[in-house]
């Protein structure tokens, strides 16, 4: 997670803010693993915030989707039912209601 949060910080200080997004989900998805949730909604958002700014947010559709899944996962290892329920949601609507 470390590693990733490196990454994004360096690519802060190049001209490559494109890239930037996608490595805050790769950061996310350390964080998710890691158990920091907090740091891998913020991280979601952020990357969100940034595509959004730049009009690309469907193409990360997917990659949210699997974030918001390894959430709900997450929160369901903690006994939390109403949060995993949530992350849900939120997957089956990045995932267009496809099964």
């Amino acid at each position: 997670m470390l590693m990733q949060r490196e990454v994004v910080g360096v690519l802060g200080l190049t001209r490559s803010s494109a890239l930037i997004p996608t490595e805050r989900l790769n950061l996310a998805a350390a964080a998710i693993r890691a158990g920091a949730v907090a740091e891998a909604q913020e991280q979601v958002k952020e990357a969100q915030a940034e595509l959004a700014a730049n009009g690309r947010e469907k193409s990360i559709q997917g990659f949210l989707a699997e974030n918001e899944i390894a959430m709900a996962k997450l929160y369901l290892e903690r006994h939390d039912q109403a949060a995993a329920a949530k992350m849900l949601a939120a997957a089956d609507g990045h995932h267009g209601g496809r099964a």
